[in-house]
């Protein structure tokens, strides 16, 4: 064999004895026979359970013969907790036979088997009884004779008499050898007789037939005139003794049964006890005289009515003073009516007698017990009723507690919040024993509120002993409690800056602001306004239109009307003109030459911005944020546009309309000087390319001051004569070509 064939089948032995197996469930069988001995040939009942089994599982009955066990008969189980039930006949031969059960096994359940049991098969026994006589004369003799077989020579045949309930020992007398036993008796009335041999071994009891003796002209027999019974109900206790007419003797009930919780007395014949079960009991009653045997029987019957039931053990507590939770007593049967028998609620506590509720508020303030007998009664008849006893604990009245711990604490001049002293207990009012609250503060005797506004400025503690007191009750409770109130707060002006004005503006802004808007009054503690300005003392309000520029340092002071305290505050007005251009034109440009001009203005914060604001620089120029007209003009011509200053500070801007000539002759004066009468006047006009070309000025219109002449090198020179503005137009001219400006001369007198 190879090597690997070895192991394969190596591997292959354990994978087989590896196979986990699953244990059987264990099950237990049990047997029991009834009754344990019969006749030979006559049946016997087995019972028993076998445990964790479904229905329907098989069960089998086995007799043990000589060392082996045969099986009798099988059964199935018939629950599924596995009970099962057979009969099986006994052998017909007398003798002890041992029996059990067994359960086979399966694939997850284990084999079961019981016990062993005995029964015995009894031999039957036969027996014969008779009488010389059957009618005699009272007082004559009668002689029972018998037999029985099988037999026992030496045992005892009884002889039992009928007394028209149950059999009695009359009687007794010995089995002879042959098996035969007689007696003599004398009958005190017409008696019906039997013999009865015990069983004896596997001798089995016999019973003969009954013989009957009659004495025709004996005593009557007794007759029971009871003829019906009255009815009864439950939980009620019943009497009623039934009647006959006739001998002593007793009473027995032959048939039938009583109403559960009834009982009959065999020597009075009275039926009694308390019923504890409704329905229709009907039953058989027999009266036996004890001298005679004489008997009668009378069927009867009793209907039992179900009383109704008042199911309610006890009542919960109440306390005084303290609503009680309305509680409904609870009961059985039908629709009725309830009612107080005996004992009363609690005073201020009321009895729906429709509804069984017990309601109210119990007004006494001590501890107390109240003893009740309720009683349900049915509306319906014949009116069933049930009454009980029951007791309502009623706990003292408790006193209220106040349960506020602390006082939320108050500042001065400042209002409260509104605080509600928390409390236990039934309604009533507030009261202060000692201490005050603080003066501007009040106290709400019907709620507990405490309000208002103190009206002190340093910080305080207030020690109050507050009362409260229950209306209906007039228990009470006290709490010493303390408000504290904290000092009253200085205002604090909330306004941080003022905003700026401007000359010949109305002033706006804000209002001046405290953060804790208590009322009070403004005023200037240093310091002044800016002048045309001032300032609302009750509202804090600073208007007019300022007149003149600066900033302006002012100290503002608040003072609270109630409290007298107050606060500063150091702010600053700057005060800014209007801005205006002051650049009144502009040189001209040169064609292809560099340029470059700063725009002039007045007024204002001192920061601005400038920018075009209509119109077209000269193509190659531009105009920066600070006002500089820039560039290399390429394309003559005359522009025409509006430049923008803006206050950065104050968002107000300027405008102004100006114009750039470009050309091949470019005059570089904008404006020329004022002069003054009998004032020498010497200014010099400036051009490009300037006087160290050919070329030179002329007057081309208008007229000078008299006094002042135009040299050709463009200088203006002179002593005028006569105040006033004088317009002319100058013209320089040059081989590149020419160019004309018109000025204004101011001569002041």
């Amino acid at each position: 064999m190879s090597a690997f064939a070895l192991v394969l089948g190596a591997v292959l032995v354990v994978t087989v004895f590896s196979v986990p197996a699953h244990a059987a469930i264990t099950r237990t069988l049990s047997i029991s026979i009834s009754p344990t001995a019969v006749n030979a040939g006559a049946p016997i009942s087995f019972s028993g359970r076998i445990t964790k089994s479904p229905a329907g599982s098989t069960v089998k009955i086995q007799r043990k013969v000589g060392t082996k066990w045969v099986s009798v008969t099988s059964t199935r189980t018939t629950s599924s907790y596995g009970g099962y039930r057979v009969k099986v006949t006994m052998p017909t031969t007398p003798g002890t036979y041992q029996f059990r059960s067994i359960a086979g096994a399966s694939r997850t359940l284990s084999a079961a088997t019981s016990k062993t049991v005995t029964a015995t098969a009894l031999r039957k026994v036969i027996v014969k009884l008779a009488s010389n006589k059957t009618s005699i004369a009272l007082g004559e003799a009668i002689e029972l004779s018998g037999k029985a077989w099988p037999f026992r020579s030496g045992n005892v045949a009884t002889i039992q008499r009928f007394n028209g309930v149950k059999w009695t020992t009359l009687v007794t007398t010995t089995i002879s050898s042959t098996g035969t036993f007689k007696r003599l008796l004398r009958p005190a009335a017409s008696t019906t007789y039997r013999a009865v041999v015990s069983r004896t071994g596997l001798l089995a009891t016999g019973v003969s037939a009954a013989v009957t003796v009659e004495i025709p002209t004996g005593p009557a027999a007794p007759v029971i005139t009871t003829t019906s019974l009255d009815d009864a109900a439950t939980d009620k206790p019943y009497a009623e003794t039934l009647e006959v007419d006739g001998e002593a003797g007793a009473w027995a009930l032959t048939s039938g049964q009583l109403p559960p919780g009834l009982s009959l007395s065999s020597s009075t014949g009275a039926i009694t006890g308390t019923p504890t079960t409704g329905g229709t009991f009907a039953f058989t009653v027999t009266f036996s005289e004890t001298e005679t045997l004489l008997s009668d029987s009378q069927a009867l019957s009793i209907l039992v009515r179900v009383s109704p039931r008042i199911t309610t053990t006890s009542l919960p507590a109440a306390t005084g003073f303290v609503t009680y939770t309305p509680f409904t007593l609870q009961k059985t049967g039908n629709a009725g009516t309830w009612s107080i028998d005996a004992g009363s609620l609690p005073p201020g506590m009321s009895f729906n007698t429709a509804t069984g509720e017990i309601s109210g508020k119990p007004t006494i303030k001590t501890a107390g017990d109240y003893a009740v007998r309720f009683r349900f009664t049915e509306t319906a008849a014949p009116n069933l009723s049930v009454s009980k006893s029951l007791t309502l604990r009623v706990n003292a009245a408790p006193d209220p507690v106040i349960t506020t711990t602390s006082l939320p604490a108050a500042t001065g001049f400042v209002t409260y919040t509104p605080f509600t002293l928390q409390k236990t207990g039934n309604p009533g009012t507030w009261s202060i024993d000692t201490g005050s609250l603080p003066p501007g503060m009040s106290f709400n005797t019907a709620t507990g509120e405490i309000s208002g506004k103190p009206t002190i400025k340093d910080a305080a503690d207030y020690g109050i002993t507050f009362r409260y007191t229950e209306t209906e009750s007039t228990a009470f409770a006290t709490k010493f409690l303390t408000l504290h109130v904290n000092a009253a707060p200085n205002p604090v002006i909330s306004t941080s800056s003022l905003p700026f004005g401007l000359i010949g503006t109305e002033y706006d802004a804000p209002a001046l602001a405290v953060s804790t808007p208590r009322p009070g009054t403004w005023s200037v503690a240093s310091g002044s306004l800016p002048t045309g300005l001032s300032l609302n003392t009750a509202t804090g309000v600073i208007s007019g239109v300022p007149s003149a520029t600066g900033t302006f340092p002012v100290t503002f002071r608040f003072t609270e009307t109630e409290s007298g305290t107050t606060d500063t505050q150091a702010l600053q007005i700057a005060v800014y003109s209007l801005p205006v251009v002051t650049t009144v034109g502009l040189p001209d440009s040169r064609t292809n030459r560099s340029y470059s001009v700063q725009l002039t203005y007045s007024g204002g914060s001192g920061s601005v911005q400038w920018n075009l604001s209509a119109g077209t620089l000269p193509t190659g120029l531009s105009l920066s944020a600070s006002g500089v007209i820039s560039g290399t003009a390429t394309v003559d011509g005359n522009y025409s546009f509006t430049v923008r200053v803006t206050d950065v500070v104050t968002g107000v801007s300027a405008t102004k309309a100006l114009t750039i000539h470009v050309g091949p002759v470019a005059i570089g004066t904008v404006s020329v000087p004022d002069g003054e009468v009998e004032a020498p006047y010497s200014f010099q006009l400036t051009a490009e390319p300037g006087t160290f070309l050919v070329g030179g000025w002329s007057l081309s219109g208008g007229a000078l001051p008299p006094g002042i002449v135009l040299r050709v090198g463009g200088k203006l020179e002179g002593t005028p004569t006569e105040a006033g503005d004088y317009t002319f137009t100058v013209t320089y001219a040059t081989l590149a070509g020419s160019r004309s400006r018109t000025y204004t001369l101011h001569i002041d007198p």
